[in-house]
């Protein structure tokens, strides 16, 4: 198992989540993601950050934090990163969740059939993002603070180039595409891929 290639908390979904559970009231916010990101992350919302990039700090965590609901944006995101027996030594009760937006063949299987118990891969309503977006925007005080990364062309070589970033699983927020290409927010292909 990897736990030193993939950010949680300072890439798109995982400043997301932190911003979310900070409108949502949540007391204690804690963000994994590597020390140069942990700026980034508490700006975001997070009480505190734990480098998991520092095997000690990591461990720490895992031996003696308790949580109520852990949110999991990097377990599989290869065949070698899955969280959750880590994930699982950290819910404080019954009643806490982990829960990953991705997840192993197996995760995903226990999932379907219910057998994931208080560990759940979550699936997506994409009928309802109008709604959803609604509420989370209230929920935030009427702003939602993205994170850009990126913007790529949405050509060939900015697709190459996006989807380049995406797999290094460094990006510090979301790639997004734009179809103008006089749009001077779009990033030259040679300096994405530099």
């Amino acid at each position: 198992m990897s736990h030193n290639r993939y950010p949680g908390a300072s890439g798109g979904c995982g400043l997301a989540a932190v911003q979310l559970a900070k409108g949502l009231g949540a007391s204690e916010i804690v963000g994994v993601c590597s020390r140069r990101n942990h700026d980034l992350v508490l700006k975001a919302g997070a009480t505190r950050c734990v480098d998991y990039t520092d095997p000690n700090a990591f461990t720490a965590m895992v031996e003696k934090d308790r949580f109520d609901v852990i949110y999991d944006s990097a377990t599989g995101a290869d065949k070698q990163t899955n969280y959750w027996p880590e994930a699982a030594k950290m819910l404080r009760n019954k009643r806490s969740r982990h829960v990953s937006s991705s997840g192993t063949y197996w995760q995903w299987f226990k999932t379907i059939f219910g057998l994931s118990g208080k560990q759940k891969v979550i699936f997506m309503d994409l009928s309802k993002v109008a709604i959803d977006l609604e509420e989370i925007c209230r929920l935030l005080g009427g702003t939602i603070d993205t994170n850009i990364e990126m913007v790529a062309l949405l050509t060939a070589d900015g697709l190459a180039a996006a989807l380049e970033k995406i797999r290094s699983r460094r990006a510090r927020g979301k790639v997004v595409f734009s179809m103008e290409e006089d749009n001077p927010a779009v990033v030259t292909v040679s300096h994405q891929l530099s």
